[in-house]
Order: C-alpha cells, then sequence, then structure tokens
C-alpha cells in the first residue's frame, strides 16, 4: 500500500478486487466506501487516485463511482500515457446518482453498450485535460422471428422481425451534470443496431410470433389466436429501444409495434392465407429508426434498423458544459433494416453532440459538425479567450 500526501497510488495495472497491491478499480471502491480495500486506503469524502503511466483493462466490467473522488494521470498530454480501456461491450466508467467523478489526465477508450460507450453519467464528472476516443455505443439488433411453428418437419418463420435499437452517445451519455474542459473527443461512434428479419411461411397452417425489439426496452413481440386465427399486434419499443414484430397466423397477420425514440419499427407479420392476404403493416419508426416493413402475402416483414444518434455526446435532460475541447472525427451510422417486407434503415444523426432536453454549453471548442436538439433541448454557444495557465480552477475548487 502507498500513500502520498493523502492520495490513493495505484500500484498494478491487474483489474481485481484482491490482493495486496492497489489496482485501479479497489481504488475506486475505497474512494467510494471511504474504507481500505485489496490495499487501497480510502477515507471519507473527496479522495484523489493517481495512476501511474500505463494501459488498465476494465476486464471486470464498468468502473462504477459511488463516491466523491478525482483520478489523476497525465494532465500535461492530454492522458496519452494513462489509458483506461473497457471491455466494448459495457460503459468504461459509469458514474451513479450522488457520484462525483473528475478525471484529470486520461484516456477513456475501448468502451461499449448501447448508450455511454465511455462514460455513463447519473451524477457529476468533470473530464478535464482527458481523451475520450474510439468508445463505440452499439444498438442492440432486432431478434429475427423465432419459428415458433412446424409443419412437416419444416419451420414457419412468418412473424414479423423486431425493430433495432438505438446506438446513443459513444463518449458520454449524461443525465446529471458534466462538465469537459481542455478535453479531445475523437473518434467515437453511435451505431444503431440492425432490424430483425422473417421468412416466408412453408405451409397452409402457420402461426408465430413476432421478433422482440432491440434496446433495453424493446417491445415484446406479437402472438396469435391460434394458428388459424389471427396474429396479434407487436408491443412498443421503449425510449431508446424496437418496437416488436408482429404475430403470424392464417387468417390475418398482426401489426408491428412502434419503435421508441430512436428505435426502429417492428416488422409486420404474415397471414392471410386462408382468408385472402388479409395482412398487417410495420410499425412506424422513432426519432431517426426505421419503419418496419410491410408483410406480402403470407410472408412477414423485418423490423427496422434503430438510429444511431450523439457519437461524441448524447445529453438526456442534463446539464453540460464544454470550454476548449475539440471534437474531431466522430461517427454515426444507422442500423440496417431487417429481410423481406422493404424495412428501412434507420439514420445516423448529429456526430459530435445532441440535446434530448437539458442543456449543452459550448465555448471556445471546436466542432467537426452541427450540434442537433429534440424534446426541448438546447444548445447555446459563446465565444471564450484561448486558455492559459491557471485559467481552470485546481482540483479542489473543481469538487
Amino acid at each position: 500500500m502507498r500513500e502520498n500526501r493523502g492520495m490513493i497510488v495505484v500500484e498494478t495495472q491487474e483489474d481485481t478486487l484482491s490482493g495486496t497491491e492497489c489496482s485501479l478499480r479497489a481504488a475506486v471502491e475505497a474512494a467510494n466506501t471511504g474504507s481500505t480495500v485489496a490495499g487501497c486506503r480510502g477515507r471519507r469524502g473527496h479522495n484523489i487516485i493517481q495512476l501511474p503511466a500505463g494501459e488498465y483493462h476494465m476486464t471486470l466490467g464498468t468502473l462504477v463511482v459511488s463516491g466523491n473522488m478525482t483520478i489523476i494521470g497525465d494532465p500535461e498530454a492530454n492522458g496519452a500515457s494513462v489509458i483506461i480501456s473497457g471491455l466494448s461491450t459495457a460503459s468504461v466508467i459509469t458514474v451513479t446518482q450522488g457520484g462525483r467523478l473528475t478525471l484529470f489526465g486520461v484516456t477513456i477508450t475501448g468502451g461499449g453498450g448501447s448508450q455511454g460507450a465511455g462514460i455513463m453519467n447519473h451524477g457529476f464528472v468533470m473530464v478535464r485535460n482527458s481523451t475520450l476516443t474510439h468508445n463505440v455505443a452499439n444498438g442492440e439488433n432486432g431478434a429475427t422471428s423465432p419459428c415458433t411453428s412446424t409443419y412437416a418437419g419444416n419451420q414457419d418463420c412468418a412473424g414479423g422481425g423486431g425493430g433495432g435499437g438505438a446506438g446513443l452517445g459513444g463518449a458520454l451519455y449524461n443525465t446529471g451534470r458534466a462538465t469537459l474542459v481542455q478535453a479531445v473527443v475523437s473518434s467515437n461512434s453511435a451505431v444503431g443496431g440492425d432490424g430483425g428479419g422473417s421468412f416466408y411461411p412453408l405451409s397452409l397452417e402457420f402461426c408465430d410470433t413476432g421478433g422482440q425489439g432491440g434496446g433495453p426496452a424493446g417491445g415484446v413481440g406479437g402472438g396469435y389466436t391460434s394458428c388459424f386465427g389471427e396474429g396479434t399486434d407487436g408491443g412498443a419499443g421503449g425510449f431508446g429501444s424496437g418496437g416488436g414484430g408482429g404475430g403470424a397466423a392464417a387468417s390475418a397477420g398482426g401489426n408491428g409495434g412502434p419503435g421508441g425514440f430512436g428505435g426502429g419499427g417492428g416488422g409486420g407479420g404474415g397471414g392471410g392465407r386462408t382468408l385472402g392476404f388479409q395482412n398487417a403493416h410495420g410499425g412506424p419508426g422513432g426519432f431517426g429508426g426505421g419503419a418496419g416493413g410491410e408483410p406480402g402475402g403470407s410472408a412477414g416483414a423485418g423490423g427496422g434498423g434503430g438510429a444511431g444518434i450523439g457519437g461524441g455526446v448524447f445529453n438526456d435532460g442534463g446539464i453540460v458544459h464544454m470550454a476548449h475541447c475539440q471534437f474531431t472525427d466522430n461517427q454515426v451510422e444507422g442500423g440496417l433494416g431487417g429481410a423481406f417486407g422493404g424495412a428501412e434503415n434507420g439514420q445516423g444523426l448529429c456526430p459530435d453532440v445532441f440535446a434530448y432536453g437539458g442543456l449543452i454549453t459550448i465555448g471556445g471548442t471546436t466542432l467537426s459538425a452541427t450540434g442537433c436538439t429534440a424534446n426541448g433541448g438546447v444548445i447555446k454557444t459563446f465565444g471564450l479567450p484561448n486558455p492559459r495557465n491557471g485559467d481552470c480552477p485546481p482540483i479542489s475548487e473543481a469538487q
């Protein structure tokens, strides 16, 4: 255990909560709890964690901050030599409601999940003289019709595909308060999930449920009253999630569910082989999401693709202040519509910053694309003089 003027000094690059050497994860947990964890001695109140040069791979998942702490790396080089890397499946760092985190001179990279790949913030975060790069928010794919019915040994897959979920906030997803000062936000991405596909039934007697929508609150796929009856409608997708695909039955298919914000619509279910091709409709996509496909005859339709929104920053009703930052090469991409029925692709919108409600202020900052708003969000820009030594408050004043 090493301490330096009240600092917690990290001693190993391993991602562990055991042993005698202080790891980054153990240091954060010690600061969260104000206790000693695996060689790291935390204290009540604000803790400072010193990170030596190196790469810290978060193999145990997202690093959760619920206490009050500052992580200091290499501020002179914007964190070039101090790298905190994720698994590409979850946010690198998650700040809970009530948590307070200052990052000073670190690089955050390799994050994943569908929202806030680099940082998911529900509390307070300051990113100062640091770099957020190569984090990818990937929306979840909608599910394909599950093929629950068989006839003469053949599977029938006429249910509509689920809509793709949205990818939101490659570098940062914020519902709390976030401040970025002299930060570099580069080469992050938000990518929508693909819509689920559907197939053509192989028998006169067929029935199938629709595919689930992608995302954290994907709509449930529709069912059916009976194989010779009617398919039921797919469920609506929640925020950032796709609608469920319509159910399929021989008399009529169910409608696809609508996508939530950024989510693709569910595809319509196949039906009507016995009663004159009475078919359903695909669900509408949410903001930026593609509409679900229209069934053709007895065949179901694919779900719409999800949207990719805010490759850099997605502000969800919170407050984000940015000063003297640089945004470059951030990307957005919509997901593909599912097979059959002309399902629409999702859209890629706003590669740098997006305000879904709340406020973003931008001063002395270079953006590569204009910011976008929805749901009453506001983006304000203002001029700032070039930064000089002493312009930023010391760490103690930033808490």
